[in-house]
């Protein structure tokens, strides 16, 4: 391990703080922009689907989706995830939520438990229910906002096809493992600095520790907490 990377290390650990929890939640989000016009369902619209690709950077237990949704047209959605490498193929789990009214962040939960595979392409689905008889909205992003996190959204598809308009969400999940062990071999040792080192470098999506924006030396502080905590 290289010395400046010890001395870096050495100098912060004390500084580790709790952002290892805030990691473990976010695999993708574009929450923190601002609302601008969306993608229309239901009654008198031409959408049959909108969906999100997205892959977690290590097995992920899927633990909820948020989508800023308008219901004040009286429309219900139906919200899934399906897997596919291009395009959604199959559908995984149907998710649930709360009651459909008003306008906000919806938190829909899988109706059975999930664990997303590592760099699998998920897609968060979105359709109105059969023959609807009102309408709803998915809000977009103003300026448009690609989701970030500690996985990778890959693109928005509408009806099949690539879409400008980056719509409202966050996908939330826990890793299954220990993040820390980043080469994944044995228990923590010096080359798990180097393997971390190595993918910031690399500007890897694993080493946004801290789910937070792009690669910052947050993003150190937040695998040292890791480290410091070890594998149980």
């Amino acid at each position: 391990m290289s010395t400046r990377f010890v001395l870096l290390a050495t100098s912060v650990v004390g500084l580790a703080s709790t952002c290892a929890e805030v990691r473990a939640d976010v695999v993708v989000s574009n929450l923190s922009a601002a609302t601008g016009p969306g993608t229309y369902f239901g009654l008198g619209s031409s959408t049959v689907y909108k969906a999100l690709g997205f892959r977690a950077p290590q097995p992920t237990k899927l633990d909820a989706v948020t989508l800023t949704l308008d219901f004040g047209g009286g429309g219900a959605a139906l919200v899934s995830i399906w897997q596919g490498a291009n395009a959604p193929q199959s559908q995984v789990v149907a998710m649930t939520g709360p009651a459909q009214s008003g306008h906000g962040d919806f938190q829909f939960v899988p109706v059975t438990p999930v664990v997303l595979q590592a760099n699998v392409t998920y897609w968060v689905y979105i359709q109105s229910v059969l023959n609807p008889t009102a309408t709803f909205w998915w809000d977009a992003t103003t300026p448009s906002t690609i989701p970030t996190g500690t996985g990778l959204a890959t693109e928005f598809v509408f009806n099949g096809a690539p879409s400008s308009t980056r719509n409202r969400l966050r996908i939330s999940g826990t890793p299954v493992g220990c993040y820390a062990n980043c080469d994944g071999v044995g228990g923590l040792t010096g080359n798990d600095f180097q393997c971390f080192l190595s993918a910031y470098i690399n500007a890897e999506s694993y080493a946004n520790c801290d789910g937070v924006g792009g690669l910052t030396p947050n993003d150190f502080l937040c695998y040292l907490d890791k480290y410091v905590a070890g594998c149980s």
